[in-house]
This record gives C-alpha cells, structure tokens and sequence, in this order.
C-alpha cells in the first residue's frame, strides 16, 4: 500500500478529507521517526512496538569485485506486532488456506461434473 492509498483508506474510514488525513499521515510519520531518532520506543496496544536496536559491525562481501568488506555498525527499526495483529494476520492465513481448499475442491467437482455430462455410455 502505497502514502496515497493509505490515506485514501483513512480518509474513507474516518470520514474525514484527504488532506485532513495527509496530515495526521505526516504528523504520524514525524512523530515515530522523531520519537525513535530519540532513541524512544513506541507502543501501540494490540497494534505493535516499535524499538531501536543496534547492530554489530560484521564482514559482508563485494559482490561486484568478490572481496570481503567490513560493514559498519548502525542503527535499525524494529517492529514487534502485537497480540491483536498477530491473530489478526494468522487468521488471515488460515482463511486463505481454506479458500485455496474450498477452491480446489469446486474445481474437482466440475471436472467430475463435466465428465458425467460427457458419458455417452448405457444408463
């Protein structure tokens, strides 16, 4: 999902204007990018944490000229989904299976279908 269709959604949902959206988008985003450049974590109940972690120089490879380099350590973002989303996503996967089932299914069913209509057989 791109800004624009995110806000779009927003806008939707809440029933506000686009441009009332774009802003709490943006006043969102600066106030998460400005909270973990402060080092702060951000907890959104149900929703997920975001945190700062740290990582460790370590070797990588050039995979242009196949040598060894030294990667610096940095800085990343991570994210934790909370209970709320992760149910929410692992139910989300299991209806896709069932679908996937209930299609494959629908899918034999008329090729049986067919099959009986093509009998040309005795009765």
């Amino acid at each position: 999902m791109t800004k624009a269709e995110l806000v779009s959604k927003i806008a939707s949902n809440s029933g506000i204007t686009k441009s009332q959206a774009e802003k709490a988008v943006d006043g969102f985003v600066s106030a998460v990018s400005g909270a973990l450049a402060s080092g702060e974590k951000i907890t959104l109940v149900g929703f997920g944490t975001f945190s700062v972690g740290s990582r460790s120089q370590r070797e990588g490879w050039n995979a242009r000229t196949g040598r060894n380099i030294k990667i610096p350590a940095s800085n990343v973002v991570k994210f934790k989904t909370g209970k709320i989303l992760s149910l929410r996503l692992s139910r989300y996967e299991q209806n896709a299976r069932d679908l996937d089932i209930i299609r494959r299914r629908a899918e034999f069913l008329n090729r049986e279908a067919s099959d009986v209509l093509e009998y040309q057989g005795p009765l």
